[in-house]
């Protein structure tokens, strides 16, 4: 008789741990959707979407941001790119955390020549992994809090 409990006990906890699994999945799995959208809604000029805080890997390097000139600099460079990738630089991954939910990972290429901005991979438009979709120019005048950021990068 105790035997049949126990079966039955384990048998809940083991359907509560998958159920438990399965709810935190699905909610990382909609926190990503959503932050692909953010992100091609920002790409496409959308001035209800906002970044949180940002976070680059690459070179060795973790560099986070939440420094709200830099974010908004970021913003409206984002807002006017263009569907034109142009130059590649230095890659690194781009964490997005958008304000209100949402997480979109991109690759990013950070440009060397003496023209500043980015080139940015949008996942779902990429034609395959990291290969990038905008150009991204960095329009003058450009923040020191910007520039200092982006230099840690290179």
């Amino acid at each position: 008789m105790k035997t049949a409990g126990l079966r039955r006990i384990g048998t809940l906890v083991a359907i509560s741990i998958a159920a438990a699994l399965a709810l935190v999945f699905a909610g990382l799995w909609n926190d990503c959707r959503i932050g692909k959208q953010k992100l091609e809604r920002l790409v496409s000029g959308d001035s209800d979407v906002h970044i949180g805080s940002v976070e680059f890997r690459g070179q060795m390097r973790r560099v986070g941001c939440t420094d709200r000139t830099v974010l908004d600099y970021l913003e409206a460079s984002l807002r006017r790119a263009t569907r034109n990738p142009r130059e590649i630089g230095t890659v690194c991954q781009a964490t997005f955390y958008f304000n209100g939910g949402g997480t979109c990972t991109a690759a990013l290429h950070v440009w060397c020549s003496e023209r500043a901005g980015i080139s940015l991979s949008v996942p779902s438009w990429a034609p395959e992994a990291d290969v990038p979709t905008h150009d991204v120019p960095f329009a003058e005048p450009i923040p020191g809090e910007v520039t200092s950021f982006f230099a840690r990068l290179q």
